[in-house]
């Protein structure tokens, strides 16, 4: 007799169960509706934000640097076209001045894909490119005999390497037409010559 009544309690809690279990499956679908179109609304956001960054915008600026190949500060020039509303392309030029008898420039053709913040006043971007560096040296190969101090000889080369850029910036626009910018980027010229080259600069849109 116990265990019937065990049997009648057990069928009763499935049935309920299973009355209750297409509510839960039906609560579940209506959040993931309510997931995915937040997801919609963000990406919506994102593209409205894009579209104010136009084709064939260009731009020209300078920068304020530091190598960590020379250990020093630098100065550099930049001219930016705009292939899409996305895609920017962007021709630098850069020089690191002399320390510890030597100085470096590069030459690099960047391309940025750009990820505007809601607001669109901050613009984020990956950089992707190449360059051409050359590095200056001064060698030290002879000791002056009376003071014993190391003495600079007219001896210097000239070193040329072709490397890849990888790194991320960012840019606030302060008016319409002019911009603050900051980029760090890795330049690989080989395995004697990596460094991290960062950057603050202005730009102006034209």
């Amino acid at each position: 007799m116990l265990n019937r009544k065990f049997l009648v309690i057990l069928h009763l809690e499935r049935k309920c169960f299973t009355r209750e279990l297409p509510g839960s499956f039906s609560q579940i679908f209506i959040t993931m509706k309510k997931v995915l179109l937040i997801i919609a609304i963000m990406f919506a956001g994102i593209s409205s934000a894009m579209a104010q960054t136009e084709k064939g915008e260009m731009g020209a600026g300078l920068n304020l640097l530091y190598g960590t190949e020379v250990k020093n500060l630098g100065v550099g020039a930049k001219f930016r076209y705009s292939l899409s509303d996305e895609l920017r392309a962007e021709a630098a030029v850069d020089y690191l001045f002399k320390h510890n008898h030597s100085s470096m420039y590069d030459v690099n053709v960047n391309f940025e894909y750009l990820l505007p913040v809601e607001s669109a006043d901050i613009i984020t971007y990956p950089i992707l490119g190449v360059g051409f560096g050359s590095k200056h040296y001064c060698h030290i190969n002879a000791v002056e005999l009376n003071s014993g101090k190391p003495v600079l000889l007219d001896k210097k080369q000239n070193k040329g390497i072709v490397g890849i850029n990888a790194g991320w910036g960012a840019e606030y626009a302060i008016t319409d037409k002019a911009s603050i910018t900051l980029e760090a980027q890795y330049q690989f010229f080989n395995q004697n010559c990596t460094q991290l080259l960062v950057g603050v600069g202005l730009v102006h849109k034209f």
